[in-house]
Parts: structure tokens; C-alpha cells; sequence
């Protein structure tokens, strides 16, 4: 993962907890910041099955809408906060169709 992307990845962790879904310092945050630096399969057995009841499964089931494209990391709290539940090249699409 290149810095850019983890900027964005640390900054979305940082939306998520501005929005509820995550709280600073809790194990969720921890894990989730583990997730994000050094991937999914760094995480332990414990770890993964904490993961996948909380940020793993808001990725899951963030799915775009008109294409069914997962929503990237980095992109999940606009998609969560907007609730349109849109990838950002369709919601940017409908903003241009207005």
C-alpha cells in the first residue's frame, strides 16, 4: 500500500469515528488500525472474528447500488453518511445529471 492510499485509509478510520461507527481507542479501532497498515491477514483469529462483526461488516455489505462494485475503504464513511448507497463514479454521475 503506497503512503497516498494509507493517508486516505487513516483518514476514513478517522471519519468512521466522527460518525459513531468507531470509537478512539477501543479494540474495534485498534484492530481496524491494523487492518488498514498491515492487512487482513495480520490480524489473529480473535482479531479477524472482532473485525468482521464491526468495520468488516460495514464493508461488507457497502455495495454500490447501481453496480454492485464494493466500496473501498477509504470511500466507506462518505458512502455510509450519505446513505445513498452509491460508488463515488455514480454518485459524482448523478450530481452531473442534476
Amino acid at each position: 500500500m503506497d503512503d497516498f492510499e494509507l493517508g486516505d485509509n487513516e483518514q476514513a478510520i478517522e471519519e468512521l469515528i466522527e460518525l459513531g461507527y468507531l470509537d478512539h481507542g477501543s479494540k474495534e479501532y485498534g484492530i481496524t488500525r491494523q487492518f488498514v497498515n498491515d492487512g487482513y491477514d495480520s490480524l489473529s483469529t480473535k482479531q479477524k472474528h472482532i473485525f468482521n462483526q464491526s468495520t468488516g461488516l460495514l464493508m461488507k455489505n457497502a455495495k454500490c447500488l447501481v453496480c454492485d462494485n464494493s466500496i473501498p475503504f477509504s470511500e466507506l464513511p462518505v458512502f455510509l453518511e450519505e446513505g445513498d448507497q452509491l460508488c463515488s463514479y455514480h454518485r459524482n454521475s448523478s450530481f452531473k445529471n442534476d
